[in-house]
């Protein structure tokens, strides 16, 4: 069992696949993206607040 805060090093790179945008906000945009090794869709935050 990982502990909550340990590091994990990961030694591959994995490439997603781009489906759609799922929203935007104050602290940045929201897209979903498919692995296409494992056939599962994940979710990713693109961390960019807006300035004002």
């Amino acid at each position: 069992m990982v502990k909550s805060g340990t590091v994990v090093e990961f030694n591959t790179e994995k490439q997603f696949i781009h489906v759609k945008t799922l929203g935007q906000g104050g602290t940045g945009d929201t897209h979903l993206f498919k692995d296409e090794t494992t056939d599962m869709f994940f979710a990713f935050k693109k961390y960019a607040p807006k300035r004002h």
